[in-house]
């Protein structure tokens, strides 16, 4: 039974590692699925076409505010067809509290990783729509 364990184990890695390759422009291991940037060029494939957060598009650039604000801040309204809401983890046209509007909500277009309070709010939200699918899937909470 060992054998076959360590056997099974052995074959387990060498499929893993089937998925890996390395990358021509980089010495770095990269997996299929994620390329490095050179790689994505010559493909024709640009960062501006992937999904990314606000903060973090190519296209438009990004005034970070120290705290959440009301309002947008400098232009950070501005987004492309690919960019998403780092607070709801959602596209830009799905969220409701991009430019704000609502009192005691902040305009989730200046939200980014480097604030605590943004990830704080980027968590609750994410544990909100856990609870939620949770509810929908057993309605009466029996498990």
């Amino acid at each position: 039974k060992l054998r076959r364990r360590r056997s099974f184990a052995r074959r387990r890695r060498r499929a893993d590692l089937r998925g890996i390759r390395r990358c021509q422009a980089t010495p770095v291991m990269t997996a299929v699925n994620s390329h490095c940037l050179p790689c994505l060029r010559r493909t024709g494939l640009l960062p501006e076409h992937l999904p990314h957060q606000r903060a973090l598009c190519p296209l438009h650039p990004f005034h970070a505010a120290e705290r959440p604000v009301a309002a947008p801040v400098e232009g950070n309204e501005a987004a492309c067809p690919n960019c998403y809401c780092f607070a709801c983890d959602a596209p830009v046209s799905a969220c409701r509290h991009w430019r704000g509007g609502e009192p005691r909500v902040p305009a989730h277009c200046n939200a980014h990783a480097g604030s605590a309070e943004w990830r704080t709010q980027r968590s609750n939200a994410k544990r909100q729509r856990t609870r939620a699918a949770r509810a929908a899937r057993d309605p009466l909470g029996l498990g």
